[in-house]
């Protein structure tokens, strides 16, 4: 036999706590997010190593006849001579 629960309460709109009438309002504010739980150190710091950025990918460049390869970035400094290829 299943017990009678008492209906659901209905929760208070976290807009109305916030003084907010209406959210069409590009004006006013809205409460900001904030966590319910602290991320732990072992999680953050698992989630920072993870993250590499990408390495340049070299694209080739004739630079007085020798071809060279350098970042895609670089190539116009290069070019202009603003870079010297024995540098590299």
């Amino acid at each position: 036999m299943r017990k009678r629960t008492a209906p659901p309460k209905e929760r208070p709109d976290p807009l109305d706590a916030a003084g907010i009438e209406d959210v069409d309002h590009k004006d006013q504010e809205l409460p900001m997010a904030v966590p319910k739980h602290r991320t732990s150190r072992s999680k953050t710091r698992h989630r920072r190593a993870r993250w590499r950025a990408a390495p340049p990918k070299p694209v080739p460049v004739t630079i007085d006849g020798r071809e060279l390869l350098v970042p895609q970035s670089l190539v116009p400094a290069y070019r202009r001579g603003l870079s010297d290829p024995g540098e590299a």
